[in-house]
Parts: C-alpha cells; sequence; structure tokens
C-alpha cells in the first residue's frame, strides 16, 4: 500500500510571490517623520549645550556636527530627555553645521535633526 501525500500548491517561491497583489508603487513609498529643530545655547570653550523641542534618544554615536573652524564633537553627555552637551575638539566657533539624517539624535517617532547650519547664541 502507498501513501499519497497532498501536492503542494506552490513549489517555487516565485511563484507564490506572483500571487501576492501589490498597488503600484507601494515597495517605494516611505515613511516620513518629523523633524527635530535644535537651539544651540550659550557656549563655553569647547562645550556647546543643545536644546531639543520634545524628548530626544541618544544612540551613543557621536554626532556629525561640525563647527567652521571644522572642529567634531568628541564626547556627549545627555542632561536631560531635551538636553544634551556636546564637547568638540577644539574650541567653539559659529555657525555649526548638522549633515543630512545624522543617526546621533532621533525623537521617539524615529525623525531626525533637521539638518543644515545654525547660529550659537
Amino acid at each position: 500500500m502507498t501513501i499519497s501525500r497532498p501536492k503542494r500548491r506552490y513549489n517555487t517561491t516565485p511563484q507564490r510571490r506572483a500571487q501576492i497583489p501589490r498597488a503600484p508603487g507601494s515597495q517605494a513609498e516611505r515613511v516620513r517623520h518629523s523633524p527635530i529643530v535644535p537651539t544651540f545655547g550659550a557656549h563655553s570653550t569647547v562645550t556647546l549645550p543643545v536644546t531639543f523641542p520634545e524628548p530626544i534618544v541618544y544612540s551613543g554615536i557621536l554626532p556629525g556636527y561640525t563647527d567652521s573652524a571644522a572642529h567634531t564633537v568628541t564626547a556627549v553627555s545627555v542632561t536631560s530627555p531635551t538636553t544634551a552637551t556636546l564637547t568638540f575638539s577644539g574650541t567653539v566657533t559659529t555657525p555649526v553645521t548638522i549633515p543630512f539624517e545624522d543617526r546621533a539624535f532621533r525623537n521617539m517617532s524615529g525623525g531626525y535633526v533637521q539638518p543644515g547650519t545654525y547660529a550659537i547664541t
């Protein structure tokens, strides 16, 4: 006596994928999150306080922020959910430039800090 197994409906993955309906352009859509616009406070020689309008999450990665003298961030200290203190490699000069989609700080919905050039007060 032989036992027959039921025939599988899909033998290969491409046939199964062909059965899944997709809307045109659905693969290319990207969710946009609200950006964070920081405010830079009064700085001392190498430290610069940054205030955000909402709570932020620090990823542990040093931000790619630079000042006009090309000094970079060497340390970050998060002092509250909405403020952080950045330590630069040299005396901070104005303005500070934030690169596009820098992964260091994000808001709770996943938004990045707004890129651009910011003046220091």
